[in-house]
């Protein structure tokens, strides 16, 4: 033995063994320094973040709860039609700004004043205790907005009394945004005009929109029409930073800018201005503010390192490192020990320092090393065994181990224990939860095997433990992120589905659970076949790309539930030490669905542009056809063929003006004159007209205590008519058509563009051949019809009227089985009015003295001779100015006119509702009639409101003439009805 131990070689080269040692252990810290920087630094920068998050969740809900003060202030014009100085002041003291919201300057209500009511707004206010009160800036402008309201009226905030917002771009970029999408809308960096100059400091204004029906219209052109104002708040933003933010910034730095860009010109706020401290930590949030976005950068430097309390990695070095070194000694030792061995005869005394070797490695080990007993009971544990568990070695002494282990842990622990005792396993291992000395709980990695025994004596266990708490609660953070996300996630790794969310599992209708563990080909078998291709082509991309990265890609989804479209993000992670890919699947069937309608909508919009443009110049033309067909059938004595003749053109020129009006509901329409109708009764009606002559018949399915509608019972007869009419063009022969009226709960984002609450809806059913699924998506688009005798305006003016009262209509259709068109209206409170008794026809007075004012010579000419006709004294005007002084002449010299009829849009000149305003200054008493072809003028809706006693659409007959005037005959003005 002697001199095989003594061999050359063997010499020669054992004393290399502790360098390459050392070398080992080098680069084995080396490397686990890197990956423990790493490991801390991510934990570090999670902190952060969630740090950050939570100032962003202040920050944002704090934003929520003015925007919800902003609409109870809304709620308080919606609820009045005039809401005085006094009412304003009472409700804003009632919120107690000062107490609760002391970095709100105040709560104000910014009034929209046309250029031709500025004097008479200007006189008002004046006249009600602010005789120096004026629009600034001044100066000539289309339209005007004055700070009318602003509480706490104090000295500061009277800076602001009469400014207006719509003279200074940013303030007014974002109440026009308010206005054109019906709600909140926040302003950029702004100075607040209550600002000193001492001590300015950048702020915000909100804006929330005020319009005259106390409602949303629900488009741009409706909602421009009735708004009356906005209320709106101004904000000092450093003021909100503090109040909100408070002791949470005191180691971060917060920089706000009123952009996605992080420019200087941008920056709304900085907790820190000028601070030149070394970044350590950052991160960037986007937050969207009422239709703007605030970019959040937060930055951190040492001071919030140090806050941490995180241990230094210096010290997790130190000990490996010291490791490393014993190691090296170790190998020294060996070496050293070896050669004695050479040289030593007493085997004992090699036997006693291979064991110290064992009991260096032992205590110094970087896991926690035990053995127990037969019976559980602590044999050794080393001293990382102690740092674990915080017991000192002695009180484990007198422990059994799987006091150690946490309760709901314990059986699991045991079963492994057992099956390395029975020898079922050489090696047992399990991740379970331990308890400290002190009661907390830690996350380990036990790992069993056979400790060698004595003849006679049972075997113990020698076990590993290594403490994974932070791997652990990294994981189970992931996991939770992942289980609320509304995304849905996957993990593909080794052609299987490592892990999938709720979200991603109900996609391909299936359980998570049951998802885990399928093949990737089982996902993509859910995959629509005509969209396969394209998702194989970007998966062989990222095949052929040194990162792996899919590329962004949308496609079909099919599961038991129907077909969803999905968009896939997708890119390579490491998933428990192993290459993996994180797949991220956002639900986009309803976000298309929605911009789809938009696109729609924006369609017909446009459209209707254009045809209430050509009808309203159609219907200039036809009052002068009509005015003269009559006239000359009027110099027909006897009748005959020519007035035979003329009955037949009379007749052709009603549908040229059911045709033109036709045009006008479908482009815009008019503001529905709302009042509350019953549905059935609106339903008989229009059963009575559009199936009336025919050999079809209504069966009407009614749900008993059916709530009434709030709508414009012309333009809802219209379009139940509309689809009464097709359905019965649709059915050949006798039969029926099945009318249902039901109620209906729309739950939020149930159907694009409809919002959520109690509806009546509103079916109508036929039996005919049904529509084609190729034609189907274009039934509602204006000009499009199938049949040779149609105009394609019926379903596109039904269309335009449902979207006009806040509902929605749609179309079910199978060939061969029939159609069913839906109409959803909201539900109204209260009761329809009692029925007033049918007026008596009367003719007009033949006394007296009118004033036509009209800007087409042909409507002029032809209205003042029927007026003639009908026994008036007639005067005509070309345009509002010249009205106005005919009135004042005709007046003084004795001779007032008992009414004056007004065309309300004048080219290039006064139209008639600035000219009534000018008349009442003479007369207060005037009687007015609106004259236009446009019905979506407010005044045509509502004339009351404008202080007109009636209206008369163009195109129209002597009758319809003769019956208005007898109808406002005798009337007086109400006045100003402020």
């Amino acid at each position: 033995m002697a001199g095989r131990m003594s061999h050359p070689g063997i010499r020669r080269w054992i004393g290399l063994v502790p360098v390459v040692v050392f070398l080992v252990s080098a680069a084995l810290l080396a490397s686990w320094w890197m990956a423990l920087r790493a490991a801390q630094a991510r934990a570090m920068q999670e902190h952060f973040e969630l740090d950050a998050r939570r100032v962003e969740t202040k920050i944002s809900e704090r934003l929520a709860t003015y925007d919800e003060i902003l609409r109870g202030v809304a709620g308080l014009f919606a609820a009045s039609d005039e809401v005085t100085r006094e009412d304003f002041h009472r409700y804003v003291h009632a919120l107690e700004l000062g107490t609760a919201f002391r970095e709100i300057h105040g709560i104000g209500f910014s009034i929209r004043v046309p250029a031709q009511y500025l004097e008479a707004h200007l006189r008002s206010v004046r006249a009600a205790g602010f005789p120096a009160y004026a629009i600034r800036p001044a100066g000539v402008r289309p339209e005007y907005t004055g700070v009318l309201y602003l509480e706490p009226f104090t000295e500061r905030n009277q800076r602001a009394f009469g400014l207006d917002g719509f003279a200074e771009p940013t303030r007014r970029a974002a109440m026009e945004l308010a206005r054109d999408r019906g709600r909140a809308a926040t302003t950029r960096k702004v100075i607040l005009v209550q600002e000193a100059e001492q001590s300015q400091q950048p702020g915000i204004l909100t804006f929330f929109p005020v319009y005259a029906s106390g409602s949303d219209p629900g488009t741009e052109v409706l909602r421009r029409a009735a708004l009356r104002g906005w209320v709106y708040s101004p904000l000092q933003v450093k003021d909100f930073l503090e109040k909100v933010a408070g002791r949470s910034l005191e180691l971060i730095r917060l920089e706000i800018f009123d952009a996605p860009e992080t420019v200087p010109e941008h920056l709304l706020y900085d907790s820190r201005p000028g601070s030149q401290e070394p970044e350590a930590l950052a991160t960037t949030i986007l937050l969207p503010v009422n239709q703007v976005t605030w970019t959040l950068r937060f930055t951190a430097g040492a001071p919030y390192l140090a806050a941490t309390g995180q241990r230094s990695p210096a010290v997790d070095f130190g000990f490996m490192t010291l490791i490393a070194l014993l190691l090296t000694g170790l190998s020294a030792a060996a070496v050293a020990s070896w050669r004695a061995e050479q040289r030593a005869v007493d085997l004992s005394g090699s036997l006693r320092k291979s064991e110290a070797r064992w009991r260096t490695t032992f205590e110094h080990a970087p896991v926690g090393i035990f053995t127990v007993d037969a019976e559980d009971r602590f044999l050794q544990v080393n001293g990382r065994y102690v740092a674990i568990t915080g017991y000192t070695a002695d009180e484990l002494a007198h422990m059994r181990r799987s006091a150690i282990v946490h309760p709901d842990d314990r059986e699991a622990d045991a079963a492994v224990v057992r099956k390395v005792r029975s020898g079922e396993v050489e090696v047992g291992s399990l991740d379970r939860r331990g308890l400290r000395k002190d009661g907390t709980t830690f996350w380990a990695e036990a790992t069993f095997s056979l400790e060698p025994a004595a003849p006679g004596i049972p075997a113990g266990v020698i076990g590993v433990l290594d403490d994974i708490t932070a791997r652990h609660e990294a994981e189970a953070k992931f996991r939770e992120i992942a289980e609320r996300s509304l995304a849905g996630i996957l993990i593909v790794q080794d052609g299987r589905i490592a892990y999938a969310n709720p979200v991603a599992a109900e996609l391909v209708g299936a359980s998570a659970q049951d998802v885990v563990g399928k093949s990737a080909d089982w996902v993509r078998e859910r995959i629509h076949p005509g969209d396969l291709p394209n998702v194989r082509a970007a998966a062989a991309e990222a095949a052929a790309e040194v990162a792996g990265t899919l590329r962004p890609i949308t496609y079909r989804v099919m599961n038991p539930g129907g077909v969803r479209k999905v968009e896939q993000q997708a890119r390579p992670i490491q998933h428990l030490g192993r290459q993996a890919m994180l797949v991220f699947l956002l639900d986009v069937t309803e976000r298309e669905r929605t911009e789809a309608e938009l696109r729609k909508g924006q369609r017909l919009e446009s459209l209707g542009v254009v045809a209430g443009g050509i009808a309203h110049d159609f219907n200039n033309l036809l009052t002068a056809v009509f005015g003269h067909v009559e006239l000359a059938k009027a110099h027909m004595e006897g009748g005959g063929a020519a007035a035979r003749e003329l009955d037949v053109a009379l007749s052709a020129l009603e549908r040229s003006r059911d045709l033109t009006r036709q045009l006008l509901t479908f482009s815009a329409g008019g503001a529905p004159a709302r009042k509350i109708l019953p549905v059935r009764k609106i339903l008989e009606d229009a059963a009575k007209l559009g199936l009336g002559g025919s050999s079809l018949r209504a069966r009407f399915d009614v749900e008993p205590g059916l709530p009434p509608v709030e709508a414009d019972e012309g333009q809802m007869s219209q379009l139940l008519n509309n689809l009464l009419v097709n359905a019965r063009q649709a059915t050949s022969g006798a039969g029926e058509i099945v009318v249902r009226a039901r109620r209906r709960t729309v739950r939020e984002g149930e159907i694009p563009g409809l919002a959520p609450g109690e509806h009546v809806e509103i079916a109508v059913q036929d039996r005919g051949q049904g529509i084609a699924p190729e034609v189907l998506p274009r039934v509602f688009d204006p000009f499009f019809t199938t049949r040779a005798t149609g105009t394609g305006l019926g379903l596109a003016t039904s269309h335009s009227i449902a979207r006009r009262h806040g509902g929605h209509i749609g179309i079910e259709s199978r060939v061969g089985e029939g159609t069913t068109v839906t109409v959803l209206l909201p539900a109204a409170t209260g009761e329809p009015p009692a029925e007033a008794p049918a007026p008596q026809e009367s003719r007009a007075p033949r006394t007296l003295r009118a004033l036509l004012m009209d800007d087409e010579p042909l409507v002029l000419k032809v209205g003042a001779r029927n007026l003639a006709r009908l026994g008036l004294e007639v005067e005509t005007a070309t345009d509002g100015a010249e009205a106005v002084e005919k009135f004042r002449r005709n007046r003084s010299e004795g001779r007032p006119f008992d009414l004056v009829v007004l065309d309300l849009t004048v080219s290039g000149g006064m139209g008639g509702a600035q000219a009534l305003q000018q008349l009442q200054e003479i007369a207060p008493d005037v009687v007015a009639i609106a004259c236009s072809g446009y019905f979506d003028d407010a005044v045509m809706s509502a004339p009351g409101q404008f202080w007109f006693a009636g209206v008369l659409a163009k195109p129209y007959l002597t009758a319809d003439l003769e019956r208005v005037i007898a109808a406002v005959a005798g009337k007086r003005n109400e006045g100003n009805r402020g």
